[in-house]
């Protein structure tokens, strides 16, 4: 049931010909703020991070307009991500019960960062035995984001609506500015005609009515 206490987030990211020069890289700290820095003759600004179920890069690509109107978008990709309730990451033993089985996980959109950190922290656990508090998966979690969470995973799993995922059975979402199916409770994706781009899900889904 780890995944109940987990979300999953995109994140998009735009590269931009222009001639203006900027030396360093800001962030903003607002929530689904934007980032930006330069590289080479392209201005590069990411952000606007979303729910699965939202759909917003068209509303992405307008907000960069207004901010380069004389500037050419030239690439645009995006980033999935798992976040935990609390924005900390899962580093650890899994359970009480499985000593030898460890997760990491809901890196937060900080994938580099907290990828060095997680195998200092299960190196060390393997050592002296000891888990990091911060990090521990069975930490307790807010109630209110939690309930959040396992109301949407439910409603999802028990609704009529078609297609549905392959991995776990839940209702997708159609993207249509993506042109693919999403799902909104472990972030499975999948193309338009039905074969699978991205896990947990393995299969292919068959029925899309």
């Amino acid at each position: 049931m780890v995944f109940t206490k987990l979300t999953q987030r995109r994140s998009y990211v735009v590269s931009i010909k222009s001639d203006k020069t900027i030396d360093d890289t800001y962030t903003s700290i607002d929530e689904n703020g934007l980032y930006i820095r330069n590289y080479k003759n392209h201005i590069i600004v990411g952000g606007n991070d979303r729910d699965m179920k939202n759909q917003c890069f068209m509303d992405f690509t307008k907000t960069i307009g207004n901010i380069f109107p004389k500037d050419q978008i030239e690439y645009a990709w995006s980033n999935q991500d798992i976040v935990t309730l609390d924005h900390i990451p899962y580093i650890g033993r899994i359970d009480p019960f499985h000593k030898n089985y460890y997760v990491i996980t809901g890196f937060n959109l900080y994938g580099f960062t907290w990828a060095m950190a997680a195998s200092k922290i299960i190196a060390d656990m393997m050592i002296d035995n000891k888990q990091c508090d911060l990090v521990d998966p069975s930490r307790m979690m807010r109630f209110k984001p939690f309930i959040i969470n396992l109301s949407t995973f439910l409603k999802n799993f028990f609704s009529f609506k078609r297609p549905r995922c392959t991995h776990m059975g839940s209702a997708l979402h159609y993207n249509r500015n993506d042109d693919v199916y999403e799902c909104p409770c472990h972030g499975s994706r999948f193309l338009s005609n039905g074969k699978v781009i991205s896990g947990p899900a393995k299969k292919s889904m068959k029925d899309k009515r």
